[in-house]
């Protein structure tokens, strides 16, 4: 049993972490607000609306994986001795890596499959593209790195996991702004609004190799029934933020094809 200080303890911290979290939502919210406002002024309405409907798919995905992110919590937290620890810490990381690159994947063919009903002028469908084939790329080297994220929310950081997120938002809005206001190519402003999970990733690789986290990356650990595991339950915790998702891109993917990539804009 714990002794009523460490109840206490526990519950301060959670108490603070859930606060800190919270926080970082917000930041988030404003950081995404500000963005799309500033690309409104800067884009056309076809830009934004082709911009839109990239974007949101990979910001959707990025929510599902947030929402499986539950079961790699859980499954770091309760495991016991290192080689436990290790083979759900390896497991996450390679269905993270399964799911990134099924993410990439589903955007290009969205980039592909949609580049002609939309009816766009032959430069704004190669910026598109070119632009979905970075924003792939940026989806299948992030997601990985986010498991040091879950890694730190099992050991119960919960303040540096979300510290770690606000800086990451910041570093995100200033990115994205600073390539908008210089002017940099339609392509390149849509493969950067996908660098969130990296920026995330990256920074929570640095703070768990600074606490000395008691996780490792072990691929000779991982199994296709610890893979298996893991997905089963991820699945379950996925699959309302999944429907959510396929709801809302479908509700562009229909206005920009059945009226215009400005239409679109005009949604967003």
């Amino acid at each position: 049993m714990s002794s009523p200080a460490n109840s206490k303890g526990q519950s301060r911290a959670l108490a603070t972490g859930s606060l800190v979290q919270q926080v970082a939502q917000v930041t988030g919210l404003l950081a995404m607000f500000t963005i799309i406002t500033v690309l409104a002024r800067r884009l056309s309405l076809s830009e934004l609306g082709v911009y839109g409907l990239l974007t949101s798919l990979a910001g959707y995905l990025l929510m599902v994986q947030n929402a499986a992110g539950g079961a790699a919590v859980r499954g770091m937290a309760v495991a016991g001795e290192p080689r436990a620890r290790d083979t759900a810490f390896s497991s996450t990381v390679v269905l993270y890596a399964c799911g990134g690159a099924v993410g990439g994947a589903l955007i290009l063919v969205s980039a592909v499959g949609l580049s002609a009903p939309l009816d766009l002028s032959g430069e704004t469908e190669h910026q598109a593209l070119m632009g979905a084939l970075l924003l792939a790329a940026a989806t299948l080297l992030g997601w990985p790195l986010t498991a040091y994220r879950d890694a730190l929310r099992a050991e119960r950081r919960f303040v540096p996991a979300a510290l770690t997120e606000i800086v990451a938002l910041v570093a995100y809005l200033a990115l994205v702004l600073g390539l908008v206001l210089a002017d940099a190519s339609f392509a390149v402003i849509i493969g950067a609004s996908g660098s969130l999970p990296l920026l995330v990733g990256l920074g929570s690789v640095a703070v768990a190799w600074t606490l000395r986290l008691p996780f490792a990356m072990r691929p000779t650990l991982v199994t296709g029934a610890s893979v298996r595991g893991l997905a089963a339950v991820a699945g379950y915790l996925s699959l309302a933020e999944g429907a959510a998702g396929v709801i809302y891109v479908v509700n562009r993917a229909i206005l920009g094809v059945f009226q215009s990539a400005a239409t679109v804009g005009l949604y967003e």
